[in-house]
């Protein structure tokens, strides 16, 4: 979604799990947007998650005891293992939160840049095991994903009410689809769904139907182009989708398990014509599978970030490598994808996310309860470079989001 970098000089202190903490944290200038949301899992014997909401802009670093201000609520019960993750939508009025652990996905507005909760949805709905979840471009929509059940349901606000659709994807794509993610094209006329059985890509449209409800239709049969997804996300501009496929790689002599960056070119510059035939443009290898990827709002760059799962069972002192952050250039003309830089960073990266100026990288660091603050040097050929910052988040933090 990274060399060691320097300890944590910015922090947190004692952020308590209890509904409504507000207060200030050290912090550092250079994030640009509106606030930094992270989703903390919380203690390990534990069973309550947290969202903290740092708001931006940060003040001057030249001050030691600069403080960022922080707002902090519980989240729903958590507990260890499984997907989560935290998105806020394109206008910064909403954020939404889903676990798979708790088997529960929450929508929430930010009244005075605080959330305020408005709906959640559990077995009720279709959703036990959420495996992703993403806001619609300009509507106050969000879409989640449910692998167990195979369901996808809409939570559509209206007059701050949630209105809530589901539909079964199997009657789409047949029995066990096994669904792993899912995006919204840029102009919100259609979205991407991944299966992770027979590597399909699948692309579906939204309407409303007479009755004025929320309605879905496939566009085209689906694509059997990768081998096993686990993440899709459309170019900036809507002509390509860039598809993390998490392959076993032949080496000279050694199978290493790797991943493949497929780029799919959509050959469709209307949501109405057909889908038949995607040509793949590009297949290129990056170096492990990726537990977390991103593409920056200008749609420039990609970013990976990769846990050292063998570096876990060793003590920090101990740990020799750590995770790492890759950053490849995506382009919106040819399609072509290429690795610009890498870096290690921390062992237990969780997510990644960049800034609404696509300058900034902001890494959730599982080991130190913090946010690492990385930046794409413009200056010298988009190399990335650690700015030696980080912010304090709350325990345990596993996703990371920026509003605009």
């Amino acid at each position: 979604m990274k060399s060691h970098p320097a300890r944590a000089i910015l922090g947190i202190a004692a952020l308590s799990l209890a509904a409504g903490v507000t207060g200030c944290a050290q912090s550092s200038r250079g994030v640009q947007g509106s606030h930094i949301v992270t989703l903390d899992r919380g203690p390990a014997e534990g069973d309550v998650a947290s969202i903290t909401v740092l708001h931006l802009p940060m003040p001057s670093e030249s001050d030691p005891g600069a403080t960022i201000e922080y707002d902090q609520i519980s989240a729903y019960p958590a507990g260890p293992g499984g997907f989560a993750s935290v998105e806020v939508s394109d206008d910064g009025r909403y954020l939404a939160c889903a676990s798979s652990a708790s088997g529960a996905a929450s929508i929430y507005a930010m009244d005075e840049r605080k959330p305020r909760i408005l709906a959640m949805i559990s077995d009720d709905e279709g959703v036990s095991t959420p495996i992703a979840i993403d806001f619609h471009p300009t509507a106050p929509l969000l879409a989640c994903l449910d692998r167990h059940s195979a369901m996808l349901t809409f939570i559509e606000i209206v007059d701050e009410r949630p209105r809530i659709y589901s539909y079964d994807l199997a009657e789409f794509v047949g029995p066990g689809p096994d669904p792993v993610d899912i995006d919204w094209r840029p102009n919100g006329e259609e979205f991407a769904i991944a299966f992770e059985r027979d590597g399909l890509i699948a692309r579906f449209s939204l309407m409303r139907d007479g009755a004025g409800s929320r309605t879905i239709r496939p566009i085209g049969s689906p694509v059997a182009i990768a081998h096993r997804p686990v993440n899709v996300t459309y170019s900036q501009s809507g002509d390509q989708l860039l598809v993390v496929d998490d392959v076993w790689k032949d080496m000279p002599g050694v199978i290493v398990h790797s991943a493949s960056v497929s780029l799919l070119s959509i050959r469709v510059p209307r949501t109405e014509d057909p889908w038949d035939g995607a040509e793949l443009i590009q297949r290129s290898f990056i170096s492990a599978a990726p537990d977390a990827v991103a593409l920056s709002r200008d749609g420039r760059f990609l970013a990976a970030v990769t846990a050292n799962h063998d570096d876990l069972a060793l003590a920090n002192d101990e740990r020799r490598t750590g995770g790492k952050l890759t950053l490849m250039s995506v382009n919106s003309t040819t399609g072509e994808i290429a690795t610009i830089d890498e870096q290690r960073i921390c062992s237990l990266p969780t997510d990644v996310a960049f800034d609404a100026k696509s300058a900034h990288l902001l890494i959730t660091d599982g080991e130190r309860d913090q946010i690492q603050i990385w930046r794409v040097d413009r200056r010298n050929g988009n190399m990335l470079e650690f700015t030696g910052r980080t912010i304090g988040s709350g325990e345990n933090p596993v996703a990371v989001a920026v509003a605009p």
